[in-house]
């Protein structure tokens, strides 16, 4: 293998680990997303419950 072709694989080698990492945020991202949803939710129904009780009180 000469230089240039030793540059090359580097490069795709370089490629394919910035995919893997890009793919591996955007999933980090989705889970992060889906957590927040979920707590958001559970905080609107919190808030439902607490008014209902006031309005009771």
């Amino acid at each position: 293998m000469d230089y240039q072709q030793q540059l090359m694989h580097l490069q795709n080698t370089q490629k394919e680990a910035l995919g893997v990492m890009v793919s591996a945020v955007s999933m980090f991202g989705r889970i992060i997303i889906m957590v927040i949803k979920d707590m958001v939710q559970q905080l609107l129904e919190n808030i439902d419950h607490l008014v209902v009780i006031q309005e009771l009180v």
